[in-house]
């Protein structure tokens, strides 16, 4: 692997080459991140409750290991599911690399996952979610960015699969302002502590 790796957990129903994971990984891979791994997740049977069980956790953790072993830089872009797992990820796996991740529609509504994220203060961060997901809780949002001191981005509009549903414009313009804030995270170009909307 090569010194930036860019880590990809993906949501339960919803792939890597979804418009919300893909276009911030064209960022990263235009920006020079050397490669592109996708985590894979061992079958579940159950709901929220699962999300965290044992076996997805060691499975996501060992394959994170093995995709970052030796990289300087690391930069993980996570959704729904994916947050969740990766809020359990050993600290140890990245102890070694600067490290960014970008928390797409995190689950917020759990509380482990809630602590999870938070206690990743040490990663620079962005936080994304859509303003009509069911899942999103705006008081949440704000306190775990101000627990990481990141900057966020709330979509007007737009629902878990960060589009606005009947309006395929809206969406493109909703998938602009996601690959406009993932350029500006990762090149530095955002202030901390501050929070967005997109209109």
């Amino acid at each position: 692997m090569g010194s930036w790796v860019v880590v990809v957990l993906p949501g339960g129903g919803y792939g890597p080459l979804g418009a919300a994971l893909r276009f911030p990984v064209l960022v990263l891979s235009a920006a020079g991140a050397d490669s592109v791994v996708a985590v894979e997740y061992p079958p579940r049977r159950g709901g929220d409750e699962e999300l965290l069980c044992p076996d997805l956790v060691s499975a996501v953790d060992s394959q994170i290991r093995s995709a970052v072993s030796g990289a300087q830089r690391i930069t993980f872009v996570a959704k729904s599911l994916g947050t969740a797992a990766l809020s359990r990820l050993d600290p140890r796996a990245t102890a070694a690399a600067q490290v960014d991740a970008v928390w797409l529609t995190p689950l917020l509504m759990l509380a482990e996952v809630r602590a999870g994220i938070a206690a990743r203060r040490s990663w620079r961060s962005l936080l994304v979610a859509g303003g009509s997901d069911p899942a999103h809780s705006p008081q949440r949002h704000e306190e775990t960015r101000a627990a990481l001191g990141c900057r966020s981005l709330v979509l007007v509009g737009a629902n878990h699969a960060l589009e606005v549903p009947g309006d395929p414009p809206a969406s493109l313009d909703r998938l602009g302002l996601l690959t406009e804030a993932v350029t500006e995270f990762i090149s530095g170009r955002h202030q901390p502590d501050q929070a967005r909307s997109g209109a």
